[in-house]
């Protein structure tokens, strides 16, 4: 595309918007899993990919433990402190943290593009741990939210 002064604008010329299929799972793995929705929108521009995804849990199966994970984003992303921000975590129904001073958040830890749900406790010793199967329902209802850069 040219702007009045002809000038070409590459960046635009890289836009793209689409649908994507999230899932749930966990770091050490699990089974048994199912879902009554699952939803996910993203807007690429240039090397930024902004998303949306919900999931809906009907089972949230079984597994031995350790973090709460979204996986199926539709990108790559670059690994990089600065390039993957912290997501927003919101939990609408069937996430129990045990405390009101415990907050949810999300972040890109490795080269497979997973989001792993950790809280942060800040009534208590203020530092972070993970949110595992045993915090979350069966009718779990989440949405996670933010962009990062492929």
């Amino acid at each position: 595309t040219s702007d009045a002064t002809g000038k070409t604008s590459e960046l635009l010329d890289d836009y793209e918007e689409g649908t994507f299929t999230p899932t749930l799972s966990y770091w050490s793995g699990g089974s048994g899993v199912s879902y009554a929705a699952q939803e996910g929108q993203y807007t690429k521009i240039g090397n930024t990919v902004f998303f949306k995804l919900r999931v809906n849990l009907s089972s949230k199966g079984s597994s031995s433990g350790y973090n709460v994970v979204f996986q199926g984003l539709p990108f790559t992303p670059i690994l990089s402190t600065l390039a993957n921000p912290m997501f927003q975590f919101n939990a609408v129904a069937g996430c129990n943290l045990a405390s009101d001073s415990k907050v949810p958040w999300c972040q890109i830890n490795d080269g497979t593009g997973k989001i792993v749900v950790y809280m942060f406790d800040y009534g208590g010793n203020g530092d972070y741990d993970d949110v595992i199967i045993d915090h979350i329902d069966d009718d779990l209802s989440a949405a996670v939210t933010g962009h990062y850069y492929v």
